[in-house]
């Protein structure tokens, strides 16, 4: 038994069949660790099932399937999932559009507060091998440094970071030595899979504001209005939730930002962006305190490119997501902010699968 706590530094929804996300569901925290499980595995070389169209069964399965389970293949373990403190945040924020007012984006998951973290105890049901265990680590750990947790990811929820992890104590056997997978077997790999981790990129800012961000919402200059009568109300909400929360609801106002980027680029945006009938390859986080003083947020923007679609948009999305100038465009409403960001820092500039394929297999041990 293993137990990896952790706090939320963004929302994190899990959804119920009434699409609430006022509780964190069991099913909804393994689907999002099997998918990014599939995106590690097949990035190292393994195989990894299309999970709506599979046909492992039994013990002709995906390496994905072994661990996860599939049809006549019991998964290997249970995840309980406790929660100490937490409030739900459930509000609809305005966002920027040609209509000014028109348009909302849900705004609303479980955040942790006073430090109080959420249990993930990993219970074995079947012999689970040291590999699997340390794979399952990195995972989250990937999920921690480079994406994120849960669903609606592509609408700025899930940024967790951990606080205690037993599985990093679990020792590899065959280090030095190659992974060893179950290898090519009859199974329905996923269709040409966009979300391939070596296609991954990842980039991390620091927006820093010219004044502190309660004294901003004081002045009432973000676009988090859902219209006038309502934008006093929700201004204090929101500045309540920065208050006990330190989360800036502002990842679909930069994720439109990112829209304009990859139009100028001549690219079209709904590919990558997403639509109502279209899955994201571009994910933003909301900005989110994790140290430093009140007058700023850390951001994150992390996405699946092709090697084309990485040479056309590097440059483009790199400069509109570090421009003070084309961010305030969208953070502020009605044109107040051209001088409210003092600077944009780039934590990390772009990084890509490749490095974190690297990187995991120096962490394990295995070549």
């Amino acid at each position: 038994m293993y137990t990896v706590d952790f706090r939320t530094l963004t929302p994190l929804w899990t959804g119920d069949l009434r699409f609430s996300g006022k509780t964190l569901r069991e099913t909804g925290i393994i689907g999002s660790l099997r998918w990014w499980y599939e995106v590690l595995i097949e990035g190292l070389g393994g195989t990894a099932c299309d999970p709506t169209a599979s046909s492992c069964e039994r013990k002709n399965h995906c390496d994905v399937c072994e661990l996860f389970g599939c049809t006549g293949w019991s998964r290997k373990f249970r995840v309980e999932v406790t929660v100490d403190k937490n409030i739900y945040l459930d509000s609809f924020i305005g966002v920027r559009s040609s209509r000014t007012w028109g348009r909302t984006r849900p705004f609303s998951g479980i955040v942790t507060v006073n430090e109080g973290p959420i249990s993930l105890t990993f219970i074995p049901l079947r012999k689970v091998t040291p590999t699997e265990w340390q794979l399952l680590n990195q995972t989250i750990n990937m999920i921690e440094k480079y994406g994120a947790l849960g669903a609606r990811t592509a609408q700025g929820n899930g940024v967790i970071k951990i606080a205690k992890n037993d599985l990093e104590c679990i020792e590899v056997s065959n280090h030095g030595e190659s992974l060893v997978f179950l290898g090519e077997r009859n199974v329905s790999k996923s269709k040409e899979r966009s979300y391939d981790l070596k296609n991954f990129v990842f980039w991390s800012t620091r927006i820093v504001f010219t004044n502190s961000i309660e004294e901003l919402y004081s002045q009432r200059v973000f676009w988090i209005h859902s219209d006038r009568k309502q934008r006093i109300g929700l201004n204090n909400e929101l500045r309540d939730v920065w208050d006990s929360c330190h989360i800036l609801p502002i990842g679909f106002h930069v994720r439109d930002a990112i829209r304009e980027a990859i139009r100028n680029s001549g690219k079209d945006n709904m590919n990558l962006v997403g639509s109502a009938k279209m899955g994201s390859r571009v994910f933003v986080s909301h900005g989110y305190r994790n140290g430093g003083d009140g007058n700023s947020v850390n951001l994150r923007v992390f996405g699946f490119l092709t090697d084309v679609e990485r040479k056309l948009l590097h440059e483009e999305i790199e400069n509109w997501i570090t421009s003070p100038t084309l961010l305030s465009k969208y953070l502020f409403a009605l044109n107040q902010g051209n001088d409210l960001i003092k600077r944009v820092e780039l934590i990390e500039p772009m990084k890509t699968g490749e490095e974190i394929i690297e990187e995991i297999k120096r962490e394990m041990g295995v070549g």
